[in-house]
């Protein structure tokens, strides 16, 4: 169950990604990295975060997906026009087409 103080703690991230480039999102020692063209564009502890929205196309590691679930982190996949088209961990998420 979340409580008062993850909403306080927690961060939500948003992820755009840029076309023409390879964008990348995987887990390195705990923390979530997001690459552009093989380099690091930002990284965030997986114990800070929430939930993760990523806009556009991208590439996702299974082990980011094992590990966010672990530590209670919901991932949603958003078109450009920032449509849910998919939804991992989330519970009790609609999803309308």
């Amino acid at each position: 169950m979340i409580t008062l103080p993850d909403f306080r703690q927690k961060q939500i991230l948003f992820i755009k990604t840029e076309s023409g480039v390879l964008n990348k999102i995987k887990i390195y020692n705990d923390n979530i990295v997001f690459e552009k063209d093989e380099r690091v564009e930002n990284r965030v502890s997986c114990h800070r975060i929430f939930s993760v929205f990523i806009i556009g196309n991208i590439s996702i590691t299974s082990e980011l997906i094992k590990k966010g679930l672990k530590y209670g982190i919901s991932f949603f996949l958003l078109d450009n026009s920032f449509r849910c088209y998919a939804s991992i961990g989330a519970k009790n998420v609609a999803i309308i087409y």
